[in-house]
C-alpha cells in the first residue's frame, strides 16, 4: 500500500489519535506545540521528514546542553508509540490490512525519530567533549605559561627582563599579535611603557596619562576593558595605531596589588584582526595580572632595598673619607671645602655654605662654600640670632626653612636674587662641641618642600664633622702658641742662668 495513502488515513483519524494521546497523558490536556507527543502525531499524519527530523535534532541539542538524559527521552517516545500503535489497531479494526501497514510506519517513523535524536544529542556531546578537551588543553598551556612567567619573576633576572617575558608568553599563549605592559610611576603620575612582545613605538620612550588611550581608561576605571575593534573608536585610536601598525582587537586589564589597593600598571593584548575576547581570556589575563602585581612589588621592593644598600654603602664610604680628612689633615680650609661638597652630593642638595662664629663680635662668617660663585659669598656675613643661620645658633637645634631667603629680610641672601636663583628649600645644622658653638653648615635646595629626615640626618653629620675639624683646628693652634711661649720662656731663662753664671765666674 503506498505510504500516502496511509498517511492520509491517519491525518483523516489525527483528532481521535490526539484525544487517545491526551487519555494517556491522564490529564485530558491536548500534547503542547513542540512536545515529543504532539511532534510523533504530526510526523505521523504527513509532516514532512525535513521538518520533523529538524525538529528533532533541535530539540536533542536543547537536551544535550541542559544536561538531559537521552535514555529517558527515547522511552518516553517509545510509550507515545505504543498508544499510537494501540490506536491505530483499534480505530482500523474493520482494515487490518491498512492497521498493519500503518503500524508498519508507525515503527519506521519512530526508528528515524530516535535515531535523529540520538544523532543530534551526540553532535552536542561531541562538541562539548572537545571543548572539554580544548579547554584542559588550554588550561594545561596556560599553566605553563603561568610557569614561565614565575620561574621569570624568582629568578636573577631584572624587572624590566621580567616583564618581557611575561609579554612574550602571554602574546603566545591568546594567540594574540601583541602584548604590552606598563607600569605607574606615583611621582609623575604617568603610565610607562616597559615591556612588549612585539615592536616598539617609534618614539621610542611611550607615556600616557591617567585617562588617555586605552591603557589610561583602564588604570582610571580600574576594571578590564574589551572592544573587538579599538581601531575605529576614536577613544582609543591613537594608542592603537602607536606600535607602527593598526592593532584592532583589545583585551586591557588593571595591574593592582590588592594587599594595598595600590595601581602597578595595565597589561593589555592586541590583534591585527578584530577580535572579542571571552571571558575565559578575561579570567587567564586577570590571573596573569595578579600573579605581575606581586611581582612587581616584589621586584621594586628588591630595586629600592638594593639602591638604599648601595647608597649606605657610599654614605658610610664617604664618611670614613671625611673623618680620615679631618683626622691627618692639617689644612683646614681643605678639610672644610671637602666637608660642604660632599654634604651637598649625599643630600641630595644643591649648594652648601659653612659659617664659622666670631666670638669676639659675635658674628658668623662664611668660611667654606658648594655650589656658590665664590665672589659673591666670600664677605656673607650674619649676626647670631638672626637670619635662620643665626638662629640655630642659639637654639642648637637644626632647622628648615622655604624661602625664607626671599622672606627674611635678615637672611644674609635677601636682595640677592642673581645669588638666590633657583634655591628655595634651606636646611641650617649648628656646629657645637663641648666648649660651646663654632658656627652652622647650611645647605640648599632647589625642591619647594622640606628636606626628609635622612637627609637633615646627614647634614647634621656633617655640621658635628666639621665642629671636629674646627676644634682640632683651635687645639692645634692653641697647642703651637703654647709651645712658641715656652720656647721663648726657656730661651729668656737659660739666657738669665748664663749671664748670672758668667757674673759669678
Amino acid at each position: 500500500m503506498p505510504e500516502s495513502e496511509i498517511v492520509a488515513a491517519l491525518a483523516a483519524r489525527k483528532q481521535e489519535l490526539r484525544k487517545r494521546l491526551c487519555e494517556r497523558a491522564g490529564d485530558g490536556i491536548e500534547p503542547q506545540p513542540g512536545s515529543d507527543a504532539e511532534l510523533l502525531l504530526d510526523s505521523l499524519c504527513g509532516m514532512a521528514p525535513e521538518s520533523y527530523r529538524l525538529a528533532y535534532t533541535a530539540s536533542a541539542h536543547r537536551l544535550a546542553e541542559q544536561g538531559g538524559r537521552l535514555e529517558v527521552r527515547l522511552e518516553s517516545i517509545q510509550q507515545w508509540n505504543n498508544v499510537l500503535s494501540d490506536a491505530i489497531r483499534v480505530m482500523l479494526s474493520d482494515q487490518p490490512s491498512l492497521a498493519s501497514e500503518a503500524q508498519r510506519f508507525l515503527s519506521l517513523l519512530t526508528a528515524d525519530v530516535m535515531v535523529t535524536l540520538t544523532r543530534g544529542f551526540q553532535e552536542v556531546k561531541n562538541k562539548q567533549v572537545a571543548e572539554d578537551a580544548e579547554q584542559a588543553r588550554r588550561g594545561l598551556t596556560r599553566m605553563e605559561a603561568l610557569q614561565r612567567i614565575n620561574a621569570a619573576a624568582n629568578s636573577i633576572l631584572e624587572l624590566d627582563q621580567t616583564l618581557q617575558t611575561a609579554a612574550k608568553a602571554v602574546a603566545d599563549e591568546m594567540s594574540a599579535d601583541l602584548c604590552v605592559i606598563f607600569l605607574f610611576d606615583d611621582i609623575t603620575r604617568e603610565l610607562q611603557l616597559r615591556a612588549t612582545s612585539g615592536p616598539n613605538p617609534s618614539s621610542g620612550h611611550f607615556s600616557l596619562q591617567l585617562g588617555q588611550g586605552y591603557t589610561g581608561w583602564v588604570a582610571e576605571h580600574g576594571h578590564p576593558l574589551i572592544v573587538r575593534d579599538a581601531f575605529v573608536d576614536a577613544r582609543f585610536s591613537h594608542e592603537a595605531v602607536a606600535y607602527g601598525e593598526p592593532y584592532r582587537g583589545l583585551l586591557a586589564v588593571p595591574i593592582i596589588f590588592f594587599t594595598m589597593v595600590k595601581l602597578q600598571g595595565v597589561i593589555a593584548v592586541q590583534t591585527k584582526e578584530p577580535r572579542y575576547f571571552s571571558q575565559q581570556e578575561v579570567h587567564f589575563l586577570e590571573i596573569v595580572a595578579g600573579q605581575l602585581a606581586m611581582n612587581i612589588e616584589n621586584g621594586q621592593l628588591y630595586e629600592q632595598t638594593d639602591e638604599e644598600l648601595r647608597r649606605k654603602v657610599h654614605e658610610l664610604s664617604t664618611l670614613h673619607r671625611v673623618s680620615a680628612a679631618v683626622t691627618s689633615s692639617l689644612d683646614l680650609d681643605n678639610v672644610l671645602s671637602m666637608i660642604v661638597a660632599q654634604a651637598v652630593l649625599l643630600s641630595g642638595a644643591d649648594s652648601s655654605i659653612l659659617f664659622e662664629l666670631d666670638p669676639t663680635t659675635d658674628r658668623l662668617r662664611a668660611v667654606a662654600s658648594h655650589g656658590f660663585d665664590t665672589a659673591a659669598i666670600s664677605n656673607a656675613a650674619v649676626q647670631a640670632g638672626q637670619c635662620c643661620v643665626g638662629r640655630v645658633l642659639h637654639s642648637g637645634e637644626p632647622s628648615m626653612q622655604v624661602d625664607c631667603m626671599r622672606q627674611d629680610v635678615g637672611c644674609f641672601l635677601h636682595g640677592l636674587p642673581d645669588v638666590v636663583g633657583d634655591r628655595h628649600a634651606v636646611l641650617s645644622a649648628p656646629l657645637t662641641t663641648v666648649h660651646g658653638p663654632l658656627g652652622a653648615l647650611c645647605v640648599f635646595s632647589s625642591q619647594r618642600h622640606m628636606l626628609n629626615a635622612h637627609q637633615l640626618q646627614l647634614v647634621v653629620t656633617f655640621a658635628n664633622v666639621a665642629a671636629i675639624a674646627m676644634e682640632n683646628a683651635r687645639l692645634f693652634t692653641e697647642t703651637r702658641e703654647g709651645l712658641r711661649t715656652k720656647e721663648a720662656l726657656l730661651r729668656e731663662m737659660h739666657h738669665r742662668v748664663k749671664n748670672n753664671l758668667q757674673q759669678v765666674a
